[in-house]
């Protein structure tokens, strides 16, 4: 017996009219051998393959030649549209929507419906480095640290006894973003 995923519809239903019109008709009319053939082989009712038998003959008379494609628009209907997406997203506060799990959490919206419209590229990642501004006496205090490395005779200073940490990440709290 075939599967039944939506997949193999296309090949099934190709493979029910490749066997009909091999000549097993008879006046237009399918042979009970062959409809018991195909129900053996795909695993498809009787009411399906006359189904299709009978799109397909009426395809044929028409003159045109036969295609098989899946009915589209079907399925489950999304809960939130796209447009109501971003405007939930826009009242949550940036602080909540770091990650696609907290923004979940907060929205309401699945986790998976989200990465999907990030992959579709309706939702876009975004990332900002912290670049606090030096105030004049700042930088006074940045240019004294600087000449203290440099010895009476102009040379610098090896520094090789020092460890320099950027001191700005122990500053930043994730609070205050």
């Amino acid at each position: 017996m075939a599967t039944t995923s939506p997949k193999s519809w296309k090949n099934r239903h190709q493979g029910i009219l490749l066997t009909c019109r091999r000549g097993h008709t008879s006046r237009g009319k399918l042979k009970k051998a062959v409809v018991n053939e195909i129900i053996e082989r795909y695993g498809v009712s009787k009411s399906t393959i006359y189904r299709v038998w009978g799109k397909y003959k009426d395809v044929i008379m028409k003159g045109d030649s036969p295609k098989i494609e899946r009915k589209t628009g079907a399925g489950r209907k999304p809960k939130h549209a796209r447009d109501d997406v971003a405007s939930i997203i826009k009242t949550i506060p940036i602080s909540k929507r770091k990650t696609l799990r907290s923004l979940s959490h907060e929205s309401k919206i699945p986790t998976t419906m989200l990465h999907r419209y990030l992959r579709q590229g309706f939702l876009s990642r975004a990332t900002s480095t912290i670049k606090p501004l030096l105030t004049p006496a700042g930088m006074e205090k940045r240019l004294l640290f600087c000449k203290s490395f440099v010895d009476p005779d102009g040379k610098f200073n090896n520094m090789l006894s020092k460890v320099h940490i950027d001191e700005k990440w122990f500053h930043v709290k994730m609070t205050d973003q």
